[in-house]
């Protein structure tokens, strides 16, 4: 018998692509991170030159409150404080008693004053501005010029990372509104309390901001490598573990392929031999057994023709029961080697034997059987012939025993490269899963065996039954090239 059944084998697995892919996902990762977190730190910088804008912006407007409070305050005159031109009111110069020169110094030209220190010694910027300037020099630039004109829509504030000569600075605006100190130098120009004078704009040098950032994010590249180098050998060390136990599966399968082919390879021959004992007692059984009840029968049909008249009649009718009994025995061992291996399979094949047997099958049991052959001119191998055969037998002795069906249907089907065999009945059904269950003595020990011959030549075998629903059987079996 042929043996085509095989183990499904997996498809090997590529544990280098496996590989290729963790690390390309973990790089993702720490690559993400680590720029949400350089992102994070740059934002950070940003937020504290805000911060520091903020704080530069407020301590100016304290400065021009204390000044205006004061309604301007005298100062030496000295050649870097000299009058301002600009400030058009009484009393702008004065002469002590002792005959010293004094100048008013307004809000405007302290702010003035106190940034030009201021970005001698830190480089921070200060510029007080409007789009109206009574200083020339206090006209805006483009980017204040944008500030001022947001800030008549309602905005507050205005900040940006700009670049000025060659260096980055975080550039912040807010709006100068009149207060009362205000409208001594500015109500001439129509300005009322509460109106938006112009703005001030402070620039603070990131220069030394971004330097304490490099540290972090130096930082950040050391542990984000060391977090790196430490995932790659978690997974180096994961998949060095994982390619063992793989390859400890594949001998255990292995090992178990070699075990299964041996057991099938053990099982074709039993099933092999069974056969051919069933062929060689089927034979002898209708040619030695059968010949020699023929001969019995003969012999006694000769004696009661030489009996003598005068004998008594129950000798005659003792013999009539031999003869009897013995045809009986001859047709019971006939029917015994048909059951056994109908000769007819092997001299006809297939489709005549199943013909006959399920023409006597129903005259037996008195079940309407229907036989259908679909695509099927051709006789097959001989192994899958004798396997059909014994699934549609065993099949149709499950319906005769169990099902209580009043009809049946049988199909051989040509199906590509492979055979099927289909049969159904309208019986009572059984639970599969509480049937076929393998070492229960009670279980479908027929149904059973016709998986594994089915089996060995490489085929499938399934049954579908529901209780009061009838039973299917299906059988296919490849028959491309070798039969």
């Amino acid at each position: 018998m042929k043996k085509n059944s095989k183990i499904k084998e997996e498809p090997p697995i590529r544990l280098g692509y496996y590989l290729s892919g963790i690390v390309a996902l973990w790089s993702i990762l720490i690559g993400l991170s680590l720029a949400w977190n350089l992102r994070t730190v740059e934002s950070g910088i940003r937020e504290a030159a805000r911060i520091e804008a903020r704080t530069a912006f407020e301590k100016d407007i304290i400065y021009r409150r204390w000044n205006a409070d004061y309604g301007g305050i005298y100062a030496p005159v000295t050649e870097r404080t000299q009058p301002n031109p600009y400030l058009d009111v009484p009393e702008r110069d004065i002469t002590t008693s002792l005959g010293k020169k004094l100048t008013m110094i307004n809000p405007a030209y302290m702010f003035r004053q106190v940034h030009e220190l201021a970005l001698k010694a830190y480089g921070v910027r200060g510029h007080i501005t409007s789009l109206y300037p009574i200083r020339p020099a206090n006209a805006p630039d483009p980017w204040e010029t944008r500030a001022l004109k947001a800030f008549q829509t309602g905005l507050k504030e205005v900040n940006s990372v700009e670049e000025a000569e060659g260096n980055d600075y975080m550039r912040l605006m807010r709006p100068l509104l009149i207060e009362k100190g205000c409208l001594k130098c500015h109500a001439a120009q129509g300005y009322k309390l509460g109106d938006i004078r112009g703005g001030i704009s402070v620039s603070i040098p990131m220069a030394p901001l971004m330097a304490i950032g490099q540290s972090t994010v130096f930082t950040l590249y050391v542990l984000y490598g060391l977090l790196w180098l430490t995932g790659l050998i978690g997974i180096g060390f994961g998949i060095s573990r994982l390619n063992q136990q793989i390859h400890k599966r594949k001998r255990a399968e292995e090992k178990m392929r070699k075990s299964h082919q041996q057991l099938q390879n053990f099982s074709s021959q039993l099933i092999e031999i069974q056969e051919k004992e069933r062929k060689r007692i089927s034979l002898e059984l209708h040619d030695e057994m059968g010949q020699a009840l023929t001969a019995v029968e003969l012999e006694l049909a000769a004696i009661e023709k030489e009996l003598p008249s005068s004998l008594a009649p129950t000798i005659r009718e003792r013999l009539a029961e031999t003869r009897f009994i013995v045809d009986q025995a001859s047709e019971q061992i006939r029917e015994l080697s048909l059951y056994l291996r109908p000769s007819m399979l092997d001299d006809l094949g297939l489709v005549p034997t199943l013909r006959w047997h399920l023409n006597r099958f129903s005259k037996r049991t008195n079940v309407e059987v229907k036989f259908e052959i679909i695509d099927l001119d051709e006789r097959l191998g001989a192994d899958v012939e004798t396997v059909l055969y014994r699934v549609v037998q065993e099949a149709l002795n499950n319906v005769a025993k169990h099902a209580k069906a009043k009809k049946a249907l049988v199909r051989l089907e040509r199906k590509g490269e492979a055979v099927g065999i289909y049969i159904k009945d309208d019986g009572k059904g059984f639970d599969v899963n509480e049937t076929l269950v393998p070492g229960d003595p009670e279980g479908g020990i027929g149904l059973l065996g016709m998986q594994e011959r089915v089996a060995i030549l490489g085929g499938s075998f399934s049954i579908q039954s529901r209780k009061r629903h009838g039973t299917q059987i299906i059988a296919e079996i490849p028959v491309g090239i070798d039969d």
